[in-house]
């Protein structure tokens, strides 16, 4: 599952297990960077946010990043869990206009404190 925003995204991924996974996974210290860059999905993360960056980079014309150093991630533990993470993907670009970095947003902060900085 997939939702796009203006300034952002929401996805589902799904790892399944095979072959030992699971043995290579339990011997890995999380709070060791090194280890944690063996994981799955911040290698997923990495590739799909690099493969992205060059296909837009290419379209439109231009270099450099894009994306934030970091995301967010939640591990799905039930059905019920499920359901509500998708219908918050589902809805969130509804959202948008009332995100506090929607251009229209945005350009009434900036007008407020221009505003706010100039003698009346």
């Amino acid at each position: 599952m997939l939702a796009i925003a203006t300034n952002h995204f929401h996805a589902i991924i799904v790892i399944e297990k095979s072959g030992n996974l699971a043995e290579i996974y339990e011997n890995l210290d999380i709070n060791d960077e090194k280890e944690r860059r063996k994981m799955i999905l911040p290698k997923v993360v990495g590739r799909f946010k690099m493969l992205a960056a060059k296909a837009i980079n290419q379209s439109r014309e231009v270099e450099g990043s894009f994306w934030q150093r970091n995301y967010y991630e939640h591990i799905i533990r039930s059905e019920e869990d499920c359901q509500k993470i998708r219908e918050y993907i589902i809805n969130n670009p509804m959202r948008w206009e009332l995100d506090e970095n929607h251009p229209s947003l945005v350009k009434i902060k900036k007008n407020n404190l221009k505003s706010r900085t100039q003698p009346s």
